[in-house]
């Protein structure tokens, strides 16, 4: 881990999935742990759609390996709402992300906030869901589970949308 990173990245050879948010909540940096606001839906969804068969803990987080699922953020070394980070923080946060992604070589790449993903595709327009493959992995923009997501009862279905194509996908 560098010293200045708020949570070190969960990722290994041979993954299902790497979920990739924007930068840790104010929650989540305060615990050390991923989506470790009581009310963000992350842990729940996963384990709802069946991307893990048992709900993890925030605290627990490292357990993902043993699902097949890395985690990281954009950002590394800043936290808060995406409008409380640095400027550029995102964008900085890039060129890592692809390097990690070409040393990693997921099946998929999902971004757990629309703005994360965004960032990333260099397309302020990208809708939810499937974007296409990069380099041998599909990226999906999936909606954010945070509880500032107003849209979740909307757009909750594209989680379960992604589930089902991460478990019918080879090695899925």
């Amino acid at each position: 881990m560098i010293e200045n990173h708020i949570l070190p990245d969960v990722l290994a050879a041979g993954l299902r999935v790497i979920f990739c948010g924007p930068a840790p909540g104010k929650d989540s940096a305060r615990a050390k742990a991923y989506y470790a606001n009581p009310r963000n839906r992350f842990w729940t969804v996963l384990h709802e759609t069946d991307l893990t068969p048992i709900k993890i803990e925030p605290q627990e987080y490292n357990r993902v390996l043993d699902f097949g699922i890395g985690l990281t953020d954009l950002c590394k070394t800043a936290s808060g709402n995406n409008n409380e980070l640095p400027p550029h923080c995102l964008e900085e946060g890039v060129p890592d992300l692809r390097k990690k992604i070409a040393q990693y070589r997921p099946t998929f790449l999902a971004f757990t906030d629309p703005t994360a993903g965004k960032t990333y595709l260099r397309d302020r327009k990208a809708p939810l869901g499937r974007q296409g493959i990069e380099g041998g992995t599909i990226i999906y923009l999936l909606p954010s589970p945070s509880p500032r997501n107003t849209q979740w009862s909307k757009h909750r279905w594209i989680w379960q949308d992604f589930s089902d194509t991460v478990r019918i996908q080879p090695g899925g």
